[in-house]
């Protein structure tokens, strides 16, 4: 278990922040299910008395992954600087009772964040993708993703990062004036083309709703190192019931450099209070507080990581 107190004493306006605070947390060996749990105490040892929320606020920080246009391409490139994202797990869910999926989110700068369906195509309980989501490239993994993104649902601007200065330093929706995915958003495969163009392999892109349908993956997966390959994959089928491993929401640097604040997430209407975190994975949280009125004293906030 991992604690922080904070002591929280001045005075605030009706419905003011109180005190925010960042936390860090890092797994060293395996996948470990956390849940972020607060409360607050006055002075009195009363708990929670004058208190209206205390929430946490995922962190996702990404570095650009800097193409090099010298025919190396991104051959030696920090991939793992350049993502940065939560995991939500889940189980016993298939993509065709999933729900919508909303959450809040603040960026400061760069790309808005993005949204990973996991999905666990032959239902062993793991998650081993066909393209890694850290580097891009093959494996040997079964498993697939579909990515939904900022780019693909009305963008502000149509030139990268796809935004404009009123997408910045304030809480939205999911994506621009989207509140939440649902079957209409649009999801591509990862592990084909990202986009349109790529010679040899397709932009599998479709909506939610047709995918639990039933989609599936064409036998020409690709990567991109120096330039873009192909190579030959299985061709799988996704349907209302494939098995969805989690959801992971994702701050990535391949458009550029961006740092965004989440909260708020809920899956079919349940809120998520429960993540994973991966080996060597660190997540940090900024934790908010929230008072009735400006008379509430002094509180002592106690912000509990515990794993599940």
């Amino acid at each position: 278990m991992f604690k922080r107190f904070v002591r929280a004493s001045q005075q605030f306006n009706p419905y003011s922040f109180a005190e925010e605070n960042t936390i860090m947390f890092m797994a060293l060996c395996c996948d470990i299910p956390i849940k972020v749990v607060n409360t607050a105490i006055n002075s009195s040892g009363e708990s929670d008395g004058g208190v209206v929320s205390i929430i946490p606020e995922y962190s996702l920080t990404s570095a650009e992954i800097v193409y090099a246009g010298d025919g190396v391409g991104y051959i030696g490139a920090d991939f793992a600087a350049g993502r940065s994202y939560v995991t939500i797990p889940l189980t016993g869910v298939t993509l065709g009772a999933l729900g919508d999926i909303a959450f809040k989110q603040n960026t400061s700068t760069g790309y808005p964040v993005s949204v990973n369906i996991l999905l666990d195509i032959d239902g062993d309980g793991k998650f081993e993708p066909k393209k890694d989501l850290t580097t891009g490239y093959l494996t040997n993994g079964v498993d697939e993703v579909l990515k939904l993104e900022w780019a693909h649902h009305s963008p502000s601007s149509g030139v990268p990062p796809y935004t404009v200065s009123g997408d910045y330093n304030e809480w939205i929706g999911v994506f621009n004036n989207i509140d939440a995915i649902d079957s209409t958003s649009i999801a591509w495969l990862y592990s084909e083309a990202p986009g349109p163009g790529i010679v040899g392999c397709a932009h599998n892109t479709d909506t939610l709703a047709n995918w639990i349908v039933g989609g599936s993956r064409a036998t020409t997966c690709c990567y991109v190192s120096d330039i873009w390959y192909t190579e030959s994959c299985d061709s799988i089928t996704i349907d209302t019931n494939t098995v969805v491993y989690g959801i992971q929401i994702e701050s990535l640097g391949w458009i550029s450099a961006s740092d965004s604040q989440v909260k708020d997430i809920t899956i079919g209407g349940v809120i998520q209070d429960v993540m994973t975190i991966e080996p060597s994975q660190t997540i940090d949280f900024d934790v908010t507080t929230k008072f009735a009125n400006g008379a509430m004293g002094d509180y002592t906030i106690t912000t509990n990581i515990e794993v599940q």
